[in-house]
């Protein structure tokens, strides 16, 4: 799945399981942005993300991988806000031991899911505290944009 999907970008891997290691070769006149996709993609599977949403990365779809450390309980967990954190930034998150990472469209959520994570490691605020506040403010937004209209 993983060689037919970089086939396409002109992108020949081997993929040596015994060892642990993958070789990635790629023709001069291969776009340069899709080889950093590419290290994102190995990234990205090299955490534990599964294969058919770290393929979205070469379509177009940005990522972004924070490592926590240990977090007790884990972050989401413990909180128990995943699908409330995913819904509002329109990402995809993945907790995976010490890393969590995120899948989405836009740099925007991406951002906001970067902020809740950093804010809740660092500075020990509740992402359920980020959530109610972002929420609010897309209300807000939604507001002002039928008022205009």
């Amino acid at each position: 799945m993983i060689k037919s999907a970089l086939d396409q970008y002109n992108i020949l891997c081997s993929l040596d399981l015994a060892r642990g290691y993958m070789i990635i070769v790629v023709i001069m006149n291969t776009d340069p942005y899709i080889i950093i996709r590419a290290r994102n993609l190995l990234h990205l599977l090299s955490i534990g993300v599964p294969a058919s949403q770290a393929l979205e990365v070469l379509n177009g779809k940005i990522c972004d991988v924070i490592d926590v450390g240990f977090k007790r309980n884990g972050l989401c967990s413990k909180f128990g806000i995943k699908k409330a954190m995913a819904d509002l930034t329109a990402t995809q998150i993945f907790l995976l031991g010490e890393v969590v990472a995120a899948i989405g469209g836009s740099s925007l959520g991406l951002n906001i899911f970067r902020k809740i994570v950093e804010d809740c490691i660092v500075h020990k605020v509740p992402p359920a505290y980020h959530i109610k506040n972002f929420k609010m403010r897309k209300q807000v937004m939604k507001d002002l944009e039928a008022m205009r209209l």
